[in-house]
């Protein structure tokens, strides 16, 4: 996804988001707005300049009725392939720009999310829509399990190998370079 715009319905808290150290920040309803995320297809379009959003949604207590939210999601073309982004998205980042990217990260000591990014290139994907499915499937194992075994096998062993050189470079798994 490049965007993702949400309208959370109801008064319950339950969305947070991830900042860039880690930590997990609420982001409670605000009545007649709408919360907008950016996506890992616009991570990747500019390079890592826009950092695609990491959230995750807690369940109301229970008693307190259920939480509704409205999402709208804007995309690019799923064929779309990493070699051609810059063809198709909004051209080459400008120096400057990727420099005060490099500057907030550094200030941060890293980025540190529990995503792992799969929109790049040089990953098993080659184009945007696979990379979503795989996401999707690695969200989402149960699904994968049934309808999507050879790719959830791929995503695991991926996982896998991701972890081993994490651990062989003294980082936790969790952690994200700047990209």
């Amino acid at each position: 996804m490049l965007t993702s715009f949400l309208l959370q319905a109801t008064p319950h808290r339950g969305l947070q988001v991830q900042n860039v150290a880690g930590a997990w920040v609420d982001c409670p309803p605000v009545a007649g707005t709408l919360v907008v995320a950016v996506g890992q297809g616009l991570e990747a379009l500019t390079r890592g300049v826009c950092v695609a959003t990491t959230h995750r949604v807690l369940s109301p207590p229970a008693g307190a009725g259920p939480r509704f939210s409205i999402p709208f999601f804007q995309g690019v073309r799923f064929d779309a392939e990493f070699d051609e982004l810059e063809a198709v998205g909004v051209g080459p980042v400008p120096d400057a720009v990727r420099a005060q990217r490099r500057a907030v990260v550094e200030r941060y000591g890293g980025r540190v999310d529990d995503v792992e990014f799969t929109f790049h290139r040089g990953a098993v994907a080659k184009t945007l829509g696979e990379a979503t499915l795989r996401n999707r499937v690695k969200s989402h194992p149960d699904v994968g399990e049934r309808w999507y075994p050879d790719i959830l096998r791929s995503v695991r062993e991926e996982q896998a190998r991701a972890a081993t050189t994490s651990s062989e470079a003294g980082r936790p798994t969790s952690a994200v370079e700047a990209r």
